[in-house]
């Protein structure tokens, strides 16, 4: 329905004589973008569900021993830093370790720590690759510099010993930048290499 909107607007824009052809082409380019954005994030959603109910056994089991090294890491290092672990809720998107005692420089170091542990366990990758591969995908991933991610609590923390006024503001430019490279990447492979929309 939302669509059969847009499209009636967009007609009777068109048979309207007083509006410009530079208007119309706008609404044209953004209506394209934003459908084509909705076939990739319904593309990409029916991707990730196949690709979870596909996978074999022993890539969820590698899965959940590269992240019980990455965890193992922060918990390490909190530890080290005399900090304290008051719980560590568990999602299907990750885990997120509450900490107390845990700041400024030491924040960062703790979250520094997950992925080096993860690129530690790449050293196994000849004997068990499968688990290597998922503790590189793992670090890679969390070096984002997006919060909550590792690489956005490690920016967040150097910014605020740099920079504390701007440390905010500046995070939020880094957030939205990241969010538009990996939006961009994905639509050019979802448009590359299943829908054929360009070269």
């Amino acid at each position: 329905i939302f669509c059969k909107n847009i499209f009636c607007i967009f007609h009777s824009l068109q048979t309207n004589p007083s509006v410009s052809f530079f208007v119309l082409t706008v609404f044209k380019t953004i209506l394209f973008l934003f459908l084509l954005l909705l076939r990739t994030l319904l593309l990409l959603r029916m991707l990730l569900l196949l690709w979870i109910l596909l996978l074999p056994f022993k890539w969820i089991m590698g899965a959940l021993a590269a992240a019980c090294v990455h965890e193992a890491g922060h918990i390490l290092a909190i530890r080290l830093l005399d900090g304290k672990v008051r719980n560590i809720p568990v999602s299907p998107f990750g885990a997120v370790i509450d900490t107390e005692g845990i700041w400024g420089w030491r924040a960062g170091l703790c979250a520094m720590a997950g992925p080096l542990s993860s690129f530690a366990a790449v050293l196994f990758i000849r004997c068990f690759p499968v688990f290597g591969l998922c503790a590189l995908t793992q670090g890679l991933f969390n070096l984002l510099p997006v919060y909550p991610l590792d690489g956005g609590k490690i920016l967040n923390s150097f910014l605020c010993s740099v920079l504390p006024e701007r440390a905010a503001a500046i995070g939020d430019y880094v957030k939205i930048i990241t969010y538009a490279v990996l939006l961009t990447v994905s639509i050019w492979i979802v448009g590359r290499w299943f829908m054929e929309c360009w070269p």
